[in-house]
């Protein structure tokens, strides 16, 4: 189910999801908190984003993980499976990070942190649900952008020559 579409590797095609939708979720979660007046507006949005990217975030971590388990059967050697480890551990925290922000975003919305109504428990705990849904964001954003990174590395660290001058680029 997780594998492949059409003989290609599902990771690939799905991982953009995640990719645009977790950091977007974050945004918006930071949004949510930060702006008093805009959380009757960015309710039901930034909930239903931060569904949405907490399972893209699910689909695009299993995928990874059978795409790891197919490369390690067709025999990539130690080194593109060290990258490819290191991408997957990456991934791993990407996806726990988007799990955390989903969960902290719907009890903010739903049950902390909700327009228009005294914070359920004071201002102390409405701050320190404001700083956690925004820490929560800020995590997402460094570990969407840390994953794609080291998968980037992983897919075309030996690929490109970075002592080869592009015409047109800086005098070339």
């Amino acid at each position: 189910m997780f594998d492949l579409i059409g003989g290609l590797p599902m990771h690939p095609l799905v991982l953009h999801a995640f990719v645009v939708l977790g950091p977007l979720a974050a945004l918006l979660a930071i949004a949510y908190a930060a702006r008093p007046a805009w959380r009757a507006g960015l309710k039901w949005p930034t909930a239903a984003l931060a569904v949405v990217a907490g399972l893209s975030g699910f689909l695009t971590k299993e995928t990874g993980e059978f795409l790891e388990r197919r490369l390690k059967a067709q025999g990539e050697d130690a080194a593109g499976m060290a990258a490819i480890h290191d991408h997957a551990e990456a991934g791993d925290l990407a996806f726990a990070a988007g799990a955390l922000l989903m969960v902290l975003t719907l009890v903010a919305v739903f049950w902390l942190v909700r327009a228009g109504r005294e914070p359920r428990f004071g201002g102390a705990g409405n701050l320190l649900a404001i700083a956690l849904l925004t820490l929560s964001g800020l995590f997402t954003i460094g570990a969407v952008l840390n994953a794609g990174h080291t998968g980037a590395k992983a897919v075309w660290g030996d690929q490109v020559d970075t002592s080869v001058t592009v015409p047109g680029e800086g005098g070339g």
